[in-house]
């Protein structure tokens, strides 16, 4: 299983169940000439919504990094034993059965493996998994990565902190998002 080549990021003070993701740091922050504003990308400048606050020149943003994986096939064998092609994440993972619900996920496959099939998978008790394959989505967040906001006139530019780049150095064994 490969990963996608597509980090996404989101203010780290956003995250929610509903997370404003964008391709890079830069893509939420605006400016209408005199103002720059810490933005989700999907909304105007001066969108009267949650996600929309003053940016000055210098200011730390923590962002998280989504990074999302491949489908990938879990199988369990008759003695119970499993199987599973699973990439090295970058962050902490999260791990959803393609027929549960979009908000049900749990941190590790042996969780997973664990609730089964079960309607509610966060009540007591388990229900595992039967011997056979399963496709299963994964993804991992890496939280709190500072960026120092750095515009050059009208462009936007978040620069990795130097803290953030040993942080991120480590998490991510040695690709940083520096540049």
């Amino acid at each position: 299983m490969s990963e996608i080549a597509n980090p996404r990021y989101c203010p780290t003070a956003w995250l929610d169940e509903v997370n404003p993701l964008g391709d890079t740091p830069e893509a939420f922050a605006r400016t209408d000439g005199e103002t720059w504003r810490l933005v989700d990308p999907d909304e105007d400048f001066n969108a009267a919504v949650y996600f929309n606050e003053p940016l000055e020149p210098g200011q730390i943003v923590n962002f998280a990094r989504l990074t999302t994986y491949g489908d990938f096939v879990l199988t369990i064998r008759e003695d119970g034993t499993h199987y599973a092609d699973l990439p090295e994440f970058d962050g902490h993972p999260g791990f959803r059965l393609e027929n549960w619900e979009y908000e049900d996920v749990v941190d590790e496959l042996s969780e997973l493996i664990r609730v089964g099939n079960r309607e509610d998978i966060f009540s007591d008790g388990d229900n595992p998994l039967p011997p056979g394959s399963y496709t299963v989505e994964c993804w991992a967040w890496q939280d709190t990565i500072p960026f120092r906001f750095e515009p050059a006139d009208e462009t936007p530019k978040f620069v990795l902190c130097a803290g953030g780049e040993l942080m991120d150095t480590l998490n991510t064994k040695g690709s940083s998002d520096a540049q």
